[in-house]
């Protein structure tokens, strides 16, 4: 899925792919390897995996507010 806003895009591979990381290109195609044409790309600025970010988000929601002592 492609999301365009603000002069940006963001992917979401609906499979997921190990391996990526800031610095690398992304490409789109048409057809298969043997018949494909380039369709765009761009540079990888930022990569997280969903189950970490949700993961994480869960831990933070779960945690108790820590205390302050004055």
């Amino acid at each position: 899925r492609l999301v365009a806003a603000g002069g940006q895009v963001h992917v979401d591979l609906a499979a997921g792919e190990s391996g990526v990381a800031p610095g690398q290109a992304t490409v789109f195609y048409e057809g298969d390897a043997g018949g494909a044409r380039v369709l765009g790309g761009g540079w990888i600025e930022r990569a997280e995996r969903v189950a970490d970010a949700e993961q994480a988000l869960r831990r933070i929601v779960a945690a108790e507010p820590a205390s302050a002592t004055v």
